[in-house]
């Protein structure tokens, strides 16, 4: 079962670790194997939105839900963050210096992520989990 206090704490301790990015890693992986205790704790999605869960200083944690037809603005987070899908998928475009060849690549391995509810990893363009500069 998921527990949303627990795993605010535990993100809120792994902020503190030398490796930070890789606890938290772990700590998304391990809640997203679990998609419908996941949602059981946060309830069904109603509307679309970026719902915050636990907002400091040093880490945000967010609960997003996408609904078909919503779409932001391209924009570059410049911190590190985690994200796990436990519902739906991802679709992203990718623009700046990347290159076409590999904006295709990585939106071909999202794809073929999402549509398996697997683990996305370190992502530059959006979070469940930031630390905070």
């Amino acid at each position: 079962m998921f527990d949303r206090d627990r795993f605010i704490a535990d993100c809120r301790d792994a902020v503190t670790k030398e490796r930070a990015e890789t606890v938290v890693r772990d700590l998304v992986a391990r809640v997203v194997s679990d998609p419908s205790a996941v949602e059981a704790s946060l309830g069904p999605p109603r509307a679309g939105g970026l719902f915050s869960l636990y907002r400091s200083p040093e880490l945000t944690i967010l609960n997003v839900v996408w609904t078909p037809g919503m779409a932001i603005y391209p924009h570059e987070h410049r911190m590190w963050t985690v994200i796990g899908l436990y519902g739906g998928r991802e679709d992203n475009t990718f623009r700046g210096q990347i290159g076409q060849e590999l904006a295709a690549a990585l939106k071909a391995e999202a794809k073929r992520r999402a549509a398996g509810n697997a683990f996305f990893g370190y992502m530059a363009y959006a979070s469940m989990v930031a630390r905070k500069p």
